[in-house]
């Protein structure tokens, strides 16, 4: 499945994370005034595959986006820069 979430900000950073809890993962963000739940959707049992990426609305408005300092509690993980 997938599951599209957009803030509208003026922000330059944050943070966002995803917290599993059983079948139910919770998607949140930080823009430094605390956390923030944007969605919360329920997963099948078992494995998850999670990808990160951003998108552009238009082509006139350019941006960067870095993916660092991530923090894995449990779990089995892999990780493909190149997906």
């Amino acid at each position: 499945g997938q599951e599209l979430g957009s803030i509208p900000s003026d922000a330059t950073s944050g943070s966002y994370r995803l917290i599993r809890t059983g079948s139910m993962l919770s998607i949140q963000y930080d823009l430094g005034q605390g956390w923030v739940e944007l969605a919360r959707v329920e997963i099948p049992p078992g494995s998850a595959r999670l990808y990160l990426s951003n998108a552009s609305i238009n082509a006139s408005q350019e941006f960067t986006t870095y993916f660092d300092n991530f923090l894995i509690n449990s779990g089995e993980t892999n990780f493909n820069p190149g997906y």
